[in-house]
C-alpha cells in the first residue's frame, strides 16, 4: 500500500537550499535514528543544506515510518508523504499528532 500523495501545487517552501531562518532541530537524537552519531552527522548536513519548512520527517519514507512505528520509535506517526511536481517525495508532519510543529502542510491533489 503506497502512502505517497501526488500534488499539483508547488510547495510554498524550499526543500533544498539554505534556509532563510535557523533550523530548530533537537540536539538529542530522535528515537527514529540509529545513534547519536548518525543524528549529529545528519543534523550538521541539514543545517548546511536544508530549506525553510524542513523537519527531520521531511527526509523520512513510508517504509521507515512504518518500521519505526512498529518499534514504538516514531514520534510523528501522522506524517504524510507528498510527491512534489518535481517528483521528489517529502514527509510532511500533520497537525493533530502528539506534538505541535511549525512546518507547513501541503494539500494533496484532487482526485
Amino acid at each position: 500500500m503506497t502512502e505517497i500523495r501526488n500534488t499539483v501545487e508547488a510547495w510554498s517552501g524550499k526543500v533544498v537550499g539554505k534556509a532563510t531562518r535557523p533550523l530548530r532541530l533537537p540536539t538529542a537524537a530522535p528515537r527514529c535514528f540509529r545513534s547519536q552519531q548518525q543524528w549529529d552527522g545528519y543534523r550538521a548536513l541539514a543545517n548546511y543544506s536544508a530549506g525553510d519548512g524542513f523537519t527531520f520527517c521531511t527526509d523520512c519514507t513510508p517504509e521507515h515510518r512504518a518500521e519505526m512505528q512498529a518499534q514504538g520509535r516514531c514520534r510523528f506517526p501522522k506524517t504524510v508523504f507528498v510527491r512534489l511536481p518535481t517528483g521528489i517525495v517529502v514527509g510532511r508532519r500533520r497537525h493533530g499528532g502528539r506534538h505541535k510543529h511549525r512546518s507547513r502542510s501541503t494539500k494533496p491533489a484532487a482526485a
